[in-house]
């Protein structure tokens, strides 16, 4: 009888609750970009990696990022809202863990940049 509880005891140590994911790691590995510039669009790859638990940096993938490309940008997830925000002009919406989309303007004057971007995976 004895043998049968330390067994069971054991067993019931090796189970555990699943961790909830932060904010940040839901959206953190490898995505596909479709990119709209002045109704020009271009697809490749990024990668999105953890700053924090409620923050996100997206890195170009890119050989040759174009100058508005904002690389490294840090992005505060909100998943009580669905909405992203980054510094100045960044936005953008969550779908779900799987889709999202990011706003931005860059430039000043007549060299104005309207950038969106589809993040899918």
């Amino acid at each position: 009888m004895v043998v049968v509880i330390c067994s069971l005891s054991l067993f019931s140590t090796g189970c555990s609750k699943e961790e909830e994911l932060s904010n940040s790691d839901k959206l953190t590995g490898t995505w596909n970009v479709s990119e709209t510039v002045s109704g020009t669009t271009v697809n490749y790859t990024t990668t999105i990696t953890k700053v924090d638990d409620n923050n996100i940096s997206i890195s170009s993938d890119r050989p040759n990022p174009p100058v508005y490309f904002m690389n490294n940008l840090k992005v505060l997830v909100n998943w009580e809202t669905m909405k992203l925000d980054g510094p100045g002009v960044v936005s953008g919406s969550i779908t779900n863990d799987k889709d999202f989309n990011i706003d931005y303007y860059y430039g000043a004057g007549s060299s104005v940049y309207d950038v969106k971007q589809h993040y899918t995976r």
